[in-house]
């Protein structure tokens, strides 16, 4: 197999202490491995080499119900009908609009002084408060 005699050589260029070496490690062509009887360096790949071959064998066979494979529609209701999706899909939202809006509802952009001086409210709006007759733009 392709990944013993992988691991083999990478065990002979990584014992290599000088150039020569590695050099003869690189042109090293590792013999074939019995995957029964591996040898106790390669003892880790024991479960990989001795997998059931009849486990790799069998078709894939997609879940209808898995979230990739749903149709779009199915997806959303499935995911709306969780208790913690509505309150993120929802609540958050909601939560999120009322917070922003907040500045508008408490009067804050019917305050010339605070529209005069704030340039992030001019920004905002993109105009100048001062440079525009009346604040209009």
């Amino acid at each position: 197999m392709t990944v013993l005699k992988s691991a083999l050589k990478f065990e002979q260029i990584a014992a290599a202490s000088n150039e020569a070496e590695l050099a003869q490690a690189v042109k090293y062509t590792p013999p074939a491995v019995d995957t029964a009887n591996l040898p106790q360096n390669l003892k880790y790949f024991d479960s990989y080499v001795n997998s059931s071959a009849g486990a790799a064998q069998e078709p894939f066979v997609p879940n209808p119900n898995a979230w990739q494979n749903l149709p779009f529609s199915k997806f959303v209701m499935r995911e709306y009908s969780r208790p913690h999706n509505f309150w993120i899909l929802i609540v958050g939202p909601l939560i999120f609009l009322y917070m922003v809006n907040f500045p508008g509802r408490d009067g804050w952009y019917e305050d010339k002084e605070m529209t005069k001086n704030s340039l992030y409210y001019q920004q905002l709006h993109g105009w100048k408060f001062n440079e525009l007759p009346g604040g209009e733009h």
